[in-house]
C-alpha cells in the first residue's frame, strides 16, 4: 500500500510539473507570436511608404505667395483673437544641447536681431480662446519677408500606438531638428516598447526664401533593411530614388515625408490666411519611390488634453477625392509649439491606424 501511495504521489507531482511546463510553453509561444505579429505590422504599417499612385496630378499645388525669412527667435504665435500680449508658459519645455549625431551645420554669423514685437506664446498656464485662424505674421524689416521663427534645436517625443482590430501596440516616436545658417537637418525614430527602432527617417536641406523648406536628401530605414534615399536635385529640377532609375519632376514646394510637417508650420506662421477653418491647400510629398499630393482641409480648432499638457490645436485632414483608397492623415498643429503637430493619426489602406500624442518637448536656442 505504501508503495502504491508513493507511486500515485510521484505521478501527481509529474503531472503538476508537466502542467506547469505546458503553461509556460503556451505563454512563451503566445509572447513569441505577439512579437512576430508586431514585427509584421511594423514592416507594413510603420514603413512610412506612400501607396501606389491613385491618379494623375490635377490639383493646384501650394507655392509661397511671398518670400519667407526663417530665424531662431524664441517666439511662438498664438491663435488670432488672443487678448493677452504677455508671455505665457509653454508646457513641458526644457533646454537641450545640440544633438551630437545629427549632420553638422555651420553656425551663422552674428547679426543684430530684427525689430520684432514682444514674444507671444500660448501654453498650458493660460489657454487662449479658440479662434478662426492663426494670427497675422510679423515681417523681417531687413528682407521685407514674412518672418518665421523656429528654435535652433528641438526634440519632440510622442507616445505612439498602432491599432490592429482589437489589438493595441505601444511605442514612441522621437523627432529632432537643427537649424543654422539657412540649412536644416531633422530625424525621426519610431521605437517599440522594448526600445527597438522600427523606422528611422532623416531629412536635410536648406531654408529657401522662395520655397520655404527645401529638402535635398531624404533617407528611410526600416528594421534591418537597407536604407532607401530620395534625392532632390533642385538645380536640375529632378527627383531621383536610390532603389529605381526613375526621375520625376521637382516642382516648387515639394517635400519629403518628414519635412512637410515643417513646411506646414512655415505656412501657418507666414501665411495664416491659408489655414482658416474651411479652407485647404495641397502639398506634393515624396516617398522612397514616388510622389503624392496631400490635399489638406482645415477642419477647425480643438483643445486637447495630452501628456504634454492642455493645448489649443488647429486640425487638418487629408482629403481623398472620389473616396479613393489611400493613406488617410489627420494632424493637430499646436501654435504653442511652433505650429508643429501635437497629435497625428494615420490610417493605412489596410485600416491599421497609427496615432501619436506629444509627451515631451525639449528646446534649445
Amino acid at each position: 500500500m505504501a508503495l502504491a501511495r508513493a507511486a500515485t504521489v510521484s505521478r501527481l507531482a509529474a503531472t503538476r510539473r508537466s502542467g506547469g511546463y505546458g503553461r509556460f510553453a503556451v505563454m512563451l509561444l503566445a509572447s513569441l507570436a505577439l512579437h512576430l505579429w508586431w514585427l509584421a505590422v511594423a514592416r507594413r504599417e510603420l514603413s512610412f511608404e506612400l501607396p501606389p499612385p491613385a491618379r494623375a496630378l490635377t490639383v493646384e499645388l501650394f507655392v509661397l505667395p511671398a518670400p519667407v525669412s526663417v530665424g531662431n527667435l524664441p517666439r511662438q504665435t498664438p491663435a488670432a483673437g488672443t487678448a493677452s500680449k504677455a508671455p505665457l508658459p509653454v508646457a513641458s519645455v526644457a533646454p537641450i544641447t545640440p544633438p551630437s549625431d545629427m549632420p553638422p551645420l555651420d553656425e551663422p554669423p552674428a547679426s543684430p536681431a530684427p525689430e520684432d514685437p514682444a514674444p507671444l506664446t500660448a501654453g498650458v498656464g493660460e489657454v487662449p480662446p479658440l479662434a478662426d485662424g492663426p494670427a497675422a505674421p510679423s515681417v523681417d524689416p531687413r528682407l521685407g519677408a514674412a518672418a518665421v521663427s523656429f528654435p535652433r534645436f528641438g526634440r519632440f517625443v510622442s507616445d505612439t500606438t498602432v491599432y490592429q482590430g482589437l489589438l493595441r501596440l505601444l511605442g514612441s516616436t522621437s523627432i529632432e531638428w537643427r537649424i543654422a545658417d539657412g540649412r536644416y537637418s531633422a530625424k525621426s525614430d519610431t521605437y517599440d516598447d522594448s526600445g527597438r527602432v522600427y523606422a528611422a527617417l532623416t531629412s536635410e536641406g536648406r531654408i529657401d526664401p522662395e520655397f520655404g523648406v527645401a529638402p535635398e536628401r531624404y533617407v528611410e530605414k526600416r528594421l534591418n533593411r537597407a536604407p532607401l534615399a530620395t534625392n532632390f536635385r533642385w538645380s536640375e529640377r529632378k527627383v531621383t530614388f536610390s532603389n529605381t532609375d526613375r526621375e520625376l519632376p521637382l516642382r516648387p514646394g515639394l517635400q519629403d515625408q518628414l519635412s512637410f510637417l515643417a513646411q506646414l508650420a512655415v505656412i501657418a506662421q507666414a501665411f495664416p490666411e491659408r489655414l482658416l477653418p474651411g479652407s485647404g491647400l495641397a502639398l506634393e510629398v515624396a516617398g522612397t519611390r514616388d510622389l503624392r499630393v496631400y490635399e489638406l482641409a482645415v477642419i477647425g480648432w480643438e483643445r486637447l488634453s495630452l501628456p504634454v499638457g492642455t493645448v489649443d490645436t488647429l486640425k487638418l485632414e487629408r482629403i481623398l477625392p472620389g473616396g479613393g483608397r489611400d493613406l488617410r492623415l489627420e494632424l493637430w498643429l499646436s501654435p504653442a509649439h511652433s505650429w508643429l503637430p501635437a497629435r497625428t493619426r494615420t490610417v493605412l489602406p489596410t485600416e491599421q491606424t497609427i496615432e501619436t500624442v506629444l509627451r515631451e518637448v525639449k528646446i534649445g536656442e
